[in-house]
């Protein structure tokens, strides 16, 4: 149960109250936040994880922003890994995709049953000649922008 700062139910202990109690509200509010229901935290940033990984498809590179190795026949019109739209619709949120929220984590991935060869093109087939083009993952402005979606909903959760 997470300690909430609102009307009747103080956060900081009753009465006086001075530098030497912190480190005990500190410690409560640690207790609480290892156990507290993070799925509506997740929930929000979902969206932007599903952003970040499309963005990879859109510009052809890896979270980190290194291109993918280009194709060995340039003739395809098509952009790398969107063929049929199948793996990046599975990266995303159609047939293929799973997301996976509990009160602790986020797991996001495509189910390897509906895409078969997702695997072997985000991390290669060495004996298939096939180089990594890996675009499970997001970026660091992604990371960005999900952690602060994962702050502000944990202070809404803390102080509500």
């Amino acid at each position: 149960m997470m300690h909430r700062a609102s009307a009747g139910e103080p956060l900081l202990p009753p009465g006086p109250f001075d530098a030497t109690d912190m480190p005990t509200v500190m410690a409560r509010l640690a207790d609480d936040l290892l156990t507290a229901n993070y799925g509506l935290a997740f929930e929000k940033c979902a969206p932007i994880v599903e952003e970040g990984i499309t963005t990879n498809f859109a510009t052809s590179s890896t979270p980190d922003g290194t291109p993918w190795p280009p194709r060995k026949d340039p003739k395809p019109k098509h952009p790398l890994l969107i063929l049929s739209g199948k793996m990046l619709g599975a990266a995303g949120v159609g047939a293929g995709h799973v997301l996976t929220i509990d009160e602790q984590s986020l797991a996001w991935g495509i189910d390897l049953n509906v895409v078969k060869y997702a695997r072997a093109q985000d991390r290669g087939n060495p004996k298939r000649n096939l180089p990594a083009r890996h675009f499970m993952g997001i970026s660091e402005q992604f990371k960005d922008r999900c952690e602060a979606t994962f702050g502000s909903a944990t202070f809404d959760l803390i102080y509500g």
